[in-house]
């Protein structure tokens, strides 16, 4: 259990502010399950997770949920709607038993504009909060960014395997032939030989693709740039 003055928030603020801090203070018990706020209801003040932990999700269509965080004791949310004077972009609810502290918004924004203090340290809540998303968001674009050559290059993998085996499947027709001279058993043995050596070569590939998939999509790009579609000899 985090006491209100030892939040983060807080630090270095004036006695006297945090004795108004105090009196405009509201707790709160939920209960495990229980919906704090819901995206789309206005930002009507501002949380701190006294005890417990709540959770974090917003709908990303109309039927699937996406948990963005989870919050321990001593971490604030719901913020932002209150800055900006605007409905709630994310639901909150309690994972389990949670405590809350709760600051109206109008009470909030007064306190801001009488401490400097609390204001600074609301803005560096802020830009830490921006930071974390955007780190979030690159790596969610990585993620997806390697899917995406995941996907071309098993296409061109299956695309290229197609040409060598065709070849292979039509000499060894040529060869099986009962009209077939030595001569023509002899190419298709050779073709044979040659679509099994490129086969071989595909696979080494798909071996070093495996082995440099953990070194990032830039490199993975490279790798497929590097390796184009193959044309039968």
């Amino acid at each position: 259990m985090v006491a209100l003055e030892s939040l983060h928030l807080f630090k270095n603020v004036a006695p006297n502010e945090l004795q108004i801090l105090r009196s405009i203070t509201q707790n709160r018990k939920i209960a495990a399950g229980g919906e704090i706020f819901r995206e789309g209801d206005s930002g009507d003040g501002v949380y701190f997770v006294k005890s417990g932990l709540v959770e974090i999700s917003g709908l990303i269509n109309a039927d699937a949920r996406r948990v963005f965080s989870q919050l321990a004791a001593g971490e604030i949310f719901g913020e932002m709607a209150v800055i900006e004077d605007r409905p709630r972009s994310a639901t909150a609810a309690a994972l389990n038993e949670t405590e809350i502290y709760f600051i109206p918004r109008a009470e909030m924004l007064a306190l801001l504009q009488r401490s400097p203090a609390l204001a600074f340290n609301m803005l560096q809540e802020i830009s830490h909060r921006l930071r974390d998303f955007n780190q979030l968001h690159l790596r969610e674009v990585v993620q997806a960014e390697r899917l995406a050559i995941v996907g071309n290059f098993a296409r061109s993998i299956i695309h290229d395997l197609k040409t060598p085996l065709t070849i292979i499947g039509l000499s060894a027709d040529m060869a099986c032939m009962a009209n077939s001279t030595p001569e023509k058993r002899s190419l298709a043995q050779e073709r044979i030989r040659k679509q099994i050596w490129r086969i071989n070569d595909m696979v080494g590939d798909i071996l070093e693709y495996t082995r440099s998939n953990h070194a990032g999509a830039g490199q993975l790009r490279r790798f497929h740039q590097n390796n184009p579609a193959r044309t039968a000899s």
